[in-house]
């Protein structure tokens, strides 16, 4: 058993995010090809001490203990929502898990059989099948729309939203498996073995096990810290094993016990765990709460499970306007946020809403300097934000009166003017905010045309923990989700390069997932991801990304980091993430999973992953951005670029159509300041300061990336020097070599030999590539971003994509198959619009 350090929040830190900021080569290396700095990009000053500050927010507690009868007890702060004691089963019941409401619960039985109470859904059960082995436990998603059940010998079984990831049927166990745990994105899920065995599958990592290890009593339970970067193991004596960050706060080891321990569970917290026994003996630790128990009672069958309340009991529905004739109690979005509790749920009827309360109620200067401003501002944690269509539910920035999601530029709306600030400037508007507030989920609707400004702004939603430069500590807001999402902008200022800057966005934030997502006319990126260090714990799926400069923006973020199942085409860099010094910081953008940790989709210690997309025809300079910022210098034609990378894995993808290059590997120069604290020190860290002009450079290389088994068609049919599939350029030696295998490269990688030379990951570089001559990788990729007015790297027949011309970017309208979620009602408590699961049917006359 060990004890692992906690986490910290260093007090009085400060946040600064640059307005731009993506990929690196093509800019820094025109920068060190000619000795003079790149321009840096306007920043919003630091501030410290509190901002819109929001009343506390106190978990519940209690739990529930569960009989091998199905029969029900509940302590605490939750609710009996009935049972199956009493009644005649199949066979006995040997799990339980809550809703996301906990308002709710299933029970499963031995032979797969389902039992649902409360708000509980039924999602399907194995009842009545045959199966090899018995079932011994349960896991609901975190939406609690589907669960998955898992068998004795190591067979998983998925039904509603649960996504299977691999189990262990038809493998020879050393022990039975006993229980299971999800992930908090519900990608991924550990099994436990009796032996304390643990098996990761998706996006688990896998931090060590009991596995060999002579134990004193068998495992009963496991259970997942809250990013899911280590887990606790319970023992039938009370033993509790921790690994990972999962924090040891004692266990009944060497304790007489009357009966055996069964079950484990944290705390709302994470900071905290209760144990349970076969006679219903409770025991807590570390900040668990004891609630009481049926510890000496006489039962009718012994417990086999508990499970602890979440973060939230209640759920009220607050309805903002009008829904197939039904008046909600809301015309105003922010008024229904302003008056829910955390745990409540408001459904938004389609309609053209135009929110203002960063009009009406404008930030101060220190909330505008570090971007607490927007449309619609949320920071109450635990609320659920959905409209009850995708397309036609439209949070709009354009001014008061004027068309949906208007082009024009008298319709559209500057943001807040300070006085004395900014030289009176507009700031900008961001449009759903959500300021430090954990659990946030927002989907099925529609964002337009919140612009940038003096301040920043452009976000159309935007989760934000509020970044900051420490390098140890918890990240600012946990829990957040979105889907069926849209986000564009019909409108862009060229000659200013005002429109909107990113359409989906979380910074300093952890333990995500985005699904079913669209974002298009961005003068940055679709969507990104930063600022959170090796602690992301994020999952992009179903995406798809259009006619910015970037599709994917990501930079300093790493850890566990899925994007899957998704598409980039028509932008210009169709996907970047990257490593700087002062944006987002702290560096260094670096995929390996946590405390050493493996994951369960690679089986290698990176965790960052990009699998399963479709990256085409990013070849379009035309967009909104392109030639401004860092974001506006990637390499068009170009699918994906590691800019300063490491530890990232890119894996069974399709690349094709990209005219100059399908991937590139390169370094990226960042010529900020950095932060108080951060140097340019380390591996892969090439101090360039005052070489390439008055003031700080830092060149950061990619190292120890794969790229394996991925398909590339029709790139690099531009026809300049390099062009081809894959380019990997680095400047220092000594460092772990990026990988290349089984990637079917028809048009040629640079070097030549590169799949031959660098197939594994790993062993040390000892030669360098870094050249920007003419016809050179370097010198071809500054050639293309176009911003040396002589040119002096381009070869003498470059050919590439031009700038565009004065007027020439246009918005493209919105495609017209974004499907809307298919039953706005799912999850939801019952109330006028869904008054049984589904959406009320409009009164005919």
């Amino acid at each position: 058993m060990k004890a692992a350090l906690g986490r910290h929040r260093s007090p009085g830190s400060r946040w600064r995010r640059s307005a731009a900021t993506t990929v690196g080569l093509s800019m820094a290396m025109a920068a060190a090809s000619l000795s003079v700095a790149a321009a840096p990009v306007a920043a919003a000053p630091g501030t410290s001490g509190p901002v819109h500050a929001s009343s506390a927010y106190t978990p519940p507690t209690g739990y529930w203990l569960v009989g091998a009868d199905g029969g029900v007890f509940s302590f605490g702060q939750v609710a009996f929502h009935g049972s199956t004691g009493g009644k005649a089963l199949n066979a006995p019941i040997v799990g339980a898990a809550r809703t996301p409401s906990s308002l709710g619960y299933w029970e499963v039985a031995a032979d797969g059989g389902i039992f649902t109470f409360g708000d509980a859904a039924f999602y399907g059960s194995l009842g009545g099948r045959t199966l090899n082995a018995p079932i011994v436990g349960m896991a609901a998603t975190p939406d609690g729309q589907g669960y998955w059940l898992v068998a004795a010998d190591g067979g998983v079984f998925t039904f509603g939203d649960a996504t299977y990831h691999g189990s262990l049927g038809g493998r020879h166990l050393a022990s039975p498996i006993v229980g299971m745990a999800a992930t908090g994105t519900g990608n991924g899920y550990w099994l436990v073995g009796a032996d304390g065995g643990v098996f990761n599958f998706g996006d688990a990592t896998y931090h060590g096990s009991l596995g060999g290890h002579t134990l004193a009593a068998p495992i009963v339970g496991l259970a997942a810290t809250q990013l899911g970067d280590g887990y606790w193991l319970a023992a039938a004596d009370g033993g509790v094993f921790t690994f990972g960050d999962a924090t040891y706060h004692g266990s009944l080891g060497g304790h007489t016990l009357a009966a055996p321990i069964v079950g484990l569970a944290t705390t709302p917290t994470f900071g905290g765990y209760t144990l349970v026994a076969k006679d219903g003996g409770v025991f807590t630790f570390g900040d668990a709460t004891f609630a009481g128990s049926v510890g000496g009672q006489t039962l009718s069958a012994p417990v086999v499970a508990m499970s602890q309340v979440g973060p939230t009991v209640g759920a009220h529905v607050l309805l903002v306007g009008s829904y197939n004739g039904i008046p909600g109690q809301y015309t105003s979005i922010q008024a229904a946020v302003d008056a829910a509790q955390p745990g409540d749920w408001i459904l938004v009827a389609p309609g053209d809403y135009k929110p203002t309360n960063d009009l009406t109620n404008p930030p101060t200067t220190a909330e505008a300097s570090v971007g607490w401003f927007g449309g619609v501002e949320i920071d109450t944690p635990y609320l659920h934000l959905r409209g009850m269509n995708r397309s036609t539910t439209v949070i709009d920035g354009t001014n008061a009166g004027a068309p949906q999601c208007s082009s024009a530029a008298s319709d559209q709306n500057p943001g807040a003017v300070i006085p004395g600030y900014n030289s009176n400037q507009p700031i900008g508007r961001n449009g759903i905010l959500v300021w430090k507030a954990n659990g946030v989920s927002i989907d099925n609707l529609t964002t337009c045309n919140f612009l940038t400004g003096s301040s920043g702004g452009g976000n159309e939603i935007w989760w934000d923990g509020q970044p900051t430069e420490a390098t140890t500590g918890p990240l600012g807001l946990t829990g957040y989700s979105g889907s069926y999402l849209t986000t564009t902008s019909t409108y862009y200022n060229q000659s200013t390069n005002t429109g909107g800057a990113y359409g989906i966005f979380s910074s300093a934030s952890s333990l995500g997932t985005w699904k079913n997502i669209y974002a298009s006319n961005f003068n940055d990126s679709g969507m990104y991801i930063g600022a959170c260090r090796r602690l992301c714990d994020a999952w992009i799926d179903d995406a798809w990304m259009q006619y910015n400069p970037l599709g994917y923006s990501g930079t300093n973020s790493g850890g566990t980091l899925v994007i899957s199942n998704s598409q980039f085409d028509h932008n210009q860099d169709g996907f970047d993430t990257n490593t700087q010094i002062a944006s987002d910081p702290p560096p260094i953008q670096d995929g390996a999973c946590p405390d050493g940790g493996t994951s369960g989709i690679t089986g290698t210690t990176s965790c960052w992953v990009f699998e399963n997309n479709s990256v085409h025809d990013n070849n379009n300079r035309n967009v909104p951005g392109s030639g401004s910022g860092y974001a506006g210098a990637g390499p068009a034609g170009t699918g994906m670029t590691v800019s300063g990378g490491r530890d990232d894995t890119v894996m069974n993808n399709l690349f094709a159509n990209n005219g100059a290059w399908g991937a590139l590997f390169v370094p990226f120069i960042d010529t900020d300041t950095p932060p108080a604290g951060i140097t340019c020190s380390g591996p892969g860290q090439t101090d360039f300061s005052n070489q390439l002009g008055p003031g700080p450079a830092c060149l950061y290389d990619p190292m120890n990336d794969a790229m394996i088994a991925n398909t590339f068609t029709h790139n690099g049919y531009f026809g300049n020097p390099t062009n081809g599939d894959i380019g990997n350029l680095a400047l220092a030696t000594g460092l772990p070599q990026n990988c290349f295998a089984g990637n079917s490269t028809p048009d040629g990688v640079a070097p030549a030999n590169l799949q031959s030379t660098n197939s594994v990951c790993g062993p040390l570089t000892a030669t360098s590539n870094f050249s920007t001559s003419p016809g050179s990788l370097g010198g071809e990729i500054i050639c293309d971003a176009g911003l040396i007015p002589s040119n002096p790297t381009c070869a003498g027949t470059d050919s590439y994509p031009a700038p565009p011309a004065a007027g020439a970017v246009v918005p493209q309208p919105l495609p017209s198959n974004l499907p809307t979620m298919p039953n706005p009602c799912v999850g939801v408590p019952a109330n006028a619009w869904c008054p049984a699961g589904a959406p009320v049917v409009a009164k005919t006359t």
